[in-house]
């Protein structure tokens, strides 16, 4: 409770606990009948993270774990990318600079789980061309994302979290490398138990 003088002027009540549900009441203390009171107020003041554009992206390094939040972060503008559609999802940004060989990248160790999206993008903010995509991967359950692309040498690749909209929150992006320009593609047991036909190429190292 927040007790008001007669003076009038500009008052600052609480601080209160984010997303607190806030009612402000005006009474006239000479006039016990003279009140008014208003709706309630819940004010979220989360604070919009520092990568939540192109320009702000965060450079990450192989073989780490990256804590990040995609709560309030600005819409993405960018639209399919391998069949995955992030158009109008929160999304946060990083930088990865390629070594030559595969890159990994999932949210796996996101816990409790979030259902999350990752995009991988190469070349400049205003000419961004899809790499690869993922949105729920089988290799961890509970909606976890995963890509594995082949990078080039020094080529720098942005990554985008997202989630689709009310979604958002806390997680855990995995980056893994390797020097192996060949990618093994991984089967679970629902593929062993169908006849399908894989291909892919492999790069020689000159």
């Amino acid at each position: 409770n927040f007790k008001m003088t007669n003076t009038a002027g500009m008052y600052t009540i609480g601080c209160y606990p984010n997303n607190t549900p806030v009612v402000v009441e005006v009474r006239d203390l000479d006039l016990f009948a003279c009140s008014a009171s208003s709706n309630v107020i819940t004010l979220d003041c989360t604070i919009p993270p520092a990568n939540s554009s192109c320009a702000d992206a965060e450079l990450i390094s192989c073989n780490s774990f990256v804590n990040g939040s995609n709560a309030k972060a600005s819409p993405s503008t960018f639209g399919n990318c391998s069949g995955v559609n992030i158009s109008g999802h929160p999304v946060v940004w990083y930088r990865i600079v390629g070594n030559g060989g595969l890159i990994t990248l999932n949210t796996c160790a996101t816990f409790p789980f979030r259902n999350t999206e990752i995009t991988v993008l190469k070349g400049s903010c205003g000419a961004l061309r899809c790499v690869g995509a993922n949105d729920d991967t089988r290799s961890c359950p509970g909606g976890p994302s995963e890509v594995v692309f082949l990078s080039d040498p020094g080529v720098e690749y942005f990554v985008f979290v997202s989630t689709p909209p009310g979604l958002e929150g806390d997680f855990v992006l995995r980056v893994s490398c390797n020097n192996s320009r060949t990618l093994v593609p991984k089967l679970d047991a629902a593929d062993k138990k169908t006849n399908i036909l894989l291909t892919w190429s492999v790069e020689a190292e000159v």
